[in-house]
């Protein structure tokens, strides 16, 4: 069941700044409680402002904000205020220094809101800088976070698309890719996956 608190029709509508979704759920601008949505913009805090503004015409949620990386990085936690759980996270960010495996050119954020497309819903980051994306919070989360192999299921689920990638992906990323190696990650993580499934069912 959706929560839809907030209506984000109107709020990607009036946010008055440079931006994009990045990793945009499928059922967006419906949302579930817990929800997250990542935004890449040309300034955090003129986000963050017009954010809050929008916010406070919701009286009966109650916003935190939270600064991460040296302040790379805002979190806006929204929550009911008469429940006191999490309705929406705003995870917003104006640096690519929130990567920190991977060495990223800092005007890939550049690249990726000039070539932003609107699909009728949102502004989103074109299909080469949705992947790239997604592929550097791979690299970056996979150790910690076994779900983020979702990010390499998007990629690979675009494989006709790997050649214009690795283009962009070997201009702004200083640890190159190749075809073959985009044919081989993630073949030890499904392996992974699989036996941890097995394992959970002779507990």
């Amino acid at each position: 069941m959706y929560s839809n608190l907030i209506n984000l029709n109107e709020y990607v509508n009036r946010c008055g700044e440079n931006y994009c979704i990045v990793k945009r759920s499928d059922s967006f601008p419906n949302y579930k409680s817990y929800s997250d949505i990542d935004i890449l913009c040309s300034n955090k805090e003129r986000l963050l402002e017009s954010t809050l503004l929008f916010l406070s015409e919701y009286k009966h949620l109650t916003p935190k904000v939270n600064f991460l990386d040296n302040g790379c990085q805002i979190h806006i936690d929204v929550f009911n205020s008469n429940s006191d759980l999490l309705d929406l996270k705003f995870d917003i960010f104006d640096s690519v220094k929130i990567f920190k495996k991977n060495r990223v050119k800092e005007d890939f954020k550049d690249f990726c809101l000039k070539t932003k497309i609107h699909d009728g819903i949102s502004f989103i980051p074109s299909l080469n800088c949705e992947m790239i994306i997604r592929m550097l919070d791979y690299r970056e989360n996979i150790s910690l976070r076994k779900d983020k192999i979702k990010h390499l299921h998007f990629v690979q689920k675009h494989n006709e698309n790997y050649m214009d990638f690795l283009k962009i992906w070997n201009v702004f990323v200083e640890e190159k890719l190749s075809l073959e190696d985009l044919t081989n990650i993630g073949r030890q993580s499904k392996i992974e996956m699989f036996f941890h499934s097995i394992r959970k069912i002779f507990r």
